[in-house]
């Protein structure tokens, strides 16, 4: 405690002024009467300092004695203020900090409250634009639809005259006519597609897209559907094989909207399949899962792989081209799925093909489909 070595442990008598020994005797004394606590400066001698400090506790473990110089005690109040100090400065910070989270100042108010406004505006734009696009799509159904069911009767009353003539005159016209007849043949047949799928893609659009149930041998709908697709795949000398290793079992589904599916998968497999290849419809049928798959490949150029995950959105295309030439319209594949979703199936790509496309929709063997 920087007391010098020479005084360490002599009785206090020898340390305190002969002036003070009286006080020190009833400083103790006091102590060990009542249990109270002392704190007393007395004179001592030279040899200990100028000043000493004396203190006692009682028995049960408070400080019965002690002894400093005025040197030690002046240090041990510059730590004990110098502490006192920095608990002060540390009170402050954490009051202030309270007290400016508690109340926002004037400019954090005035950034909160334009903030506020700014995102309020802003999504009643975001609303009035919603409702803006959802008037534009509606209309763009309305259109489409009054346009496709008003262009398709012309369209039909074209194509089946067109058949007809040749039929009754086809043999007999020169081969340049017979050539022209045939055009207008096949070019009435692909605009009336494509406005039955715009037809679909609206029904779809506007929640009017139904589904009828019925028992479905879908390995003969898959035979009946290659072979109206024959005189197309002859033209390109295409072959168009449908094959199935083992019984398939009937299927509850939609007639129609299958064969719609079959037709689009197979014809467009056909129309880019390269001349003297050959088109693979494989249908299987797996117990575990009570699902029917249909698979159809064919050796064309593939999909590219950057453009797979659009090929099922309304008016995607890709950058392939079909060996016709003839451009879709982007919403075969998108009817596709509708009509495979709302059986309860799935339908996608096989992107483990390399070798042209293979596309796969599965069914429901047993389940129906969802009835509009």
């Amino acid at each position: 405690m920087g007391l010098d070595a020479a005084i360490v442990g002599l009785p206090f008598t020898a340390v305190v002024h002969s002036a003070g020994v009286p006080k020190a005797l009833d400083f103790f004394s006091g102590v060990m009467r009542d249990g109270a606590q002392y704190l007393w400066e007395i004179p001592v001698t030279p040899a200990a300092a100028t000043m000493v400090f004396l203190g006692a506790r009682t028995e049960e473990g408070v400080l019965i004695a002690a002894c400093a110089t005025q040197d030690d005690v002046g240090r041990f109040v510059s730590d004990l203020e110098r502490i006192n100090a920095e608990q002060a400065s540390i009170i402050r910070d954490l009051y202030a900090t309270r007290k400016t989270a508690a109340t926002p100042t004037a400019v954090g108010l005035d950034d909160f409250i334009r903030l506020n406004n700014d995102l309020t505006n802003a999504q009643r734009d975001l609303a009035s634009k919603n409702a803006e696009l959802a008037r534009s799509v509606e209309w763009r159904n309305l259109i489409l639809g009054m346009a496709a069911h008003d262009l398709r009767n012309p369209l039909n009353t074209i194509g089946g005259f067109a058949e007809l003539l040749q039929e009754r005159i086809g043999e007999t016209l020169p081969v340049m006519e017979a050539r022209a007849l045939d055009h207008i043949r096949q070019a009435s047949g692909y605009m009336l597609r494509i406005i039955e799928d715009f037809l679909d893609f609206s029904r779809i659009e506007t929640g009017h897209f139904t589904l009828e149930s019925e028992p479905v041998d879908i390995l003969s709908l898959a035979i009946e559907v290659a072979e109206r697709i024959t005189s197309f795949a002859d033209e390109h000398a295409v072959s168009v094989q449908v094959k199935a290793p083992a019984p398939i079992p009937i299927v509850p589904a939609d007639r129609n909207r299958l064969a719609q599916v079959l037709s689009n998968l197979i014809g467009n497999a056909v129309k880019f399949a390269p001349n003297g290849s050959i088109v693979t419809v494989s249908i299987v049928f797996h117990e575990p899962s009570d699902t029917v798959s249909v698979r159809v490949q064919d050796q064309g150029p593939g999909i590219p792989a950057l453009e797979r995950d659009k090929l099922f959105r309304p008016f995607s295309r890709t950058s392939a081209q079909s060996v016709t030439g003839e451009p879709g319209t982007g919403l075969g594949l998108a009817i596709c799925k509708s009509v495979i979703d709302a059986h309860g199936g799935k339908i996608g790509l096989d992107g483990t093909v390399t070798d042209g496309a293979a596309f796969v929709f599965e069914l429901p063997a047993s389940r129906r489909p969802k009835l509009a």
